[in-house]
């Protein structure tokens, strides 16, 4: 498998966003690239515009039916349902129709803009109230597959649960761990399997078949001497990406992707890198054949929700550190460039880790982009929006 040419990628500003209190600690971004959801330690999820680069919706408790405690999980549905699954301390997983916010399209001439919604405070309330965790709630997914009604969420003390959001049963539940967990940890459904999970306890990986009543997680023991706080899979799930939170000099790995075969029947590690510090990561996502990361206008609004999910491919990985988010470009196993590491935003975010990142093609100023947005733990609270290009 081969990533992108090495060539120079750089990270150019697209805008900041400021409306959270301090410490983001969570963001996505939906399938058609138009939508970022964030979430953090002000118990408030904000619903930004992409191309608009501005607020859209806060949900809050007051006006929602929102979270009580802080976020610590947003995620979108994969497909072209714009669905809305969040996390929280309050042992609550909320799912969010977000469809009022849509807008109409408008063209001119070869460049189209896209327009939402403004919608009255307390307009959007929860699809469902998935209530049954013991603990915090540390993530939340869902199943791969158009139309699939089914979400996963994993708790602080180890409880894995899967449910129906429509009906808002949960079907079936599985223990990863018995040991309360105060650290970090992360849970991120496969892309193409619907029935697939891969879950972070301490440094350890538990792959589990939700789909098989039968079946018992799985651990595979990492080369990580630090908690994996961050995971990422490629678009067409052959490879995974995990972070931990500190290295040590000589420690062969910092940011490390698991190759599968089979659903991960197999694992090896297919490259790595190794820095000071690791907050976040993501794979970079396009799709081929559109001309993202060019300056020539287009006349589609928006990726197709049908393609992105089907023909998207991993270009590279981007991760945070303390105040600065590097892309990798994994020409080689050496890294980028023969072994001349990552290009790095310096300055990213001042004073502040890199808490969360996402990526997705999008279209802003009618180009199409390869769009990242990144969350700051510092106490600003500010999300930016970034152009990866190159």
């Amino acid at each position: 498998v081969q990533f992108s040419s090495a060539q120079d990628t750089q990270l150019q500003p697209l805008g900041s966003l400021s409306g959270h209190g301090p410490k983001v600690t969570t963001c996505s971004i939906s399938s058609d690239g138009r939508w970022l959801a964030s979430g953090g330690h002000d118990r408030k999820i904000l619903i930004w515009s992409i191309p608009e680069r501005a607020l859209k919706y806060t949900i809050d408790a007051a006006s929602s039916e929102g979270h009580s405690g802080l976020i610590t999980s947003v995620r979108f549905t994969a497909d072209d349902r714009l669905i809305l699954g969040t996390a929280s301390y309050d042992t609550t997983v909320r799912i969010w129709d977000l469809t009022l916010l849509t807008g109409s399209i408008t063209s001119a001439g070869e460049t189209e803009s896209e327009k939402t919604v403004m919608i009255a405070p307390g307009s959007l309330k929860p699809l469902q109230i998935l209530k049954g965790h013991s603990a915090a709630v540390k993530a939340v997914d869902f199943c791969a597959g158009a139309g699939n009604n089914h979400c996963v969420s994993f708790d602080a003390e180890g409880e894995l649960r899967v449910w129906d959001f429509i009906s808002g049963q949960c079907e079936r539940s599985f223990r990863i761990t018995t040991k309360q967990m105060y650290s970090s940890s992360s849970m991120r459904c496969h892309p193409q399997n619907p029935s697939f999970v891969v879950v972070s306890v301490g440094t350890t990986l538990y792959t589990v078949q939700i789909n098989d009543l039968q079946s018992q997680p799985r651990a595979i023991h990492t080369t990580h001497s630090k908690n994996i706080v961050a995971l990422d899979w490629a678009p067409q799930g052959q490879f995974l990406v995990c972070v931990w939170d500190t290295t040590q000099q000589g420690t062969p790995t910092s940011g490390t992707t698991g190759s599968t075969t089979a659903m991960a029947t197999t694992w090896r590690v297919f490259a790595s890198q190794q820095t000071q510090r690791v907050s976040s990561c993501a794979f970079v996502k396009s799709i081929p054949g559109n001309s993202t990361s060019t300056s020539t206008s287009t006349t589609s609004t928006s990726t197709s929700s049908s393609s992105s999910s089907s023909a998207m491919t991993a270009t590279g990985v981007v991760y945070g550190e303390y105040e600065k988010i590097s892309v990798w470009n994994l020409k080689t196993a050496r890294g980028y460039m023969g072994g001349r590491g990552p290009i790095a935003e310096l300055q990213a975010h001042p004073g502040g880790a890199v808490s969360a990142l996402a990526c997705s093609p999008s279209v802003v100023d009618g180009e199409h982009v390869l769009v990242l947005a990144s969350a700051s733990s510092y106490r600003d609270g500010v999300l930016k929006l970034w152009k990866i290009s190159g």
